[in-house]
């Protein structure tokens, strides 16, 4: 009975002693083996990435104007016609203007789609009116009206849409009416609120 636990004993010895500090290391080997492919991995998949990007980005140039000669002058026109409390931004996209709330399908439909022009209250750039340009020029230059479904889908939101054809010249004064008789009227009422309350206070500081 001595003999064997001495020769147990003498076992044991010998694994934590030998054995286990090589098991140990073997082990230590493996998981730095391990990390070392993982980390080479991440970093081929990084680089194949990147050559696809760079890659990719090959394939896109810059335009060469953001607005046609037509748009630019309406937008001039626009800018004197518009009251001071609002302010107006060309190619606005449709979802950087509008959130999602429920089902996304429709939401999805206006990530390519954009506003020729949209006005907003300069005070907290509220959306409060999208002008819709179209003309019946050529293929070139033809400018097309928003889609049926958008102009509903804007229609529900009361998000209201002025349509316009381009001209060669705009009169100011009748280009103002059109754009104050498109916005919704607690709009229009709340900024003659504000001039007429601005025309007080400068009344009783004169």
């Amino acid at each position: 009975t001595i003999d064997k636990e001495y020769a147990m004993s003498k076992l044991l010895s010998i694994f934590f002693d030998v054995y286990l500090p090589v098991i140990i290391i073997l082990l230590a080997v493996a998981g730095a083996i391990f990390i070392f492919i993982k980390v080479r991995n991440r970093l081929n998949d990084e680089a194949r990435t990147q050559v696809i990007i760079e890659e990719k980005m090959t394939d896109v140039v810059i335009k060469p104007t953001y607005c046609t000669e037509d748009e630019m002058r309406f937008l001039e026109a626009l800018h004197k016609a518009l009251p001071r409390e609002c302010i107006g931004f060309p190619k606005v996209g449709l979802d950087n203007i509008i959130d999602p709330k429920g089902n996304v399908n429709d939401y999805n439909k206006l990530l390519a789609k954009y506003a020729d022009v949209c006005i907003f209250l300069r005070a907290s750039m509220k959306p409060i009116l999208i002008i819709d340009l179209y003309s019946q020029g050529d293929l070139a230059q033809k400018i097309s009206k928003l889609d049926e479904n958008i102009l509903k889908m804007l229609k529900l939101i009361k998000i209201p849409v002025l349509q316009i054809e381009v001209q060669d010249t705009y009169i100011v004064e009748d280009l103002k009416a059109k754009v104050l008789n498109a916005m919704n009227s607690d709009v229009v009422v709340g900024m003659k609120d504000k001039i007429i309350n601005s025309i007080h206070a400068h009344d009783i500081k004169g």
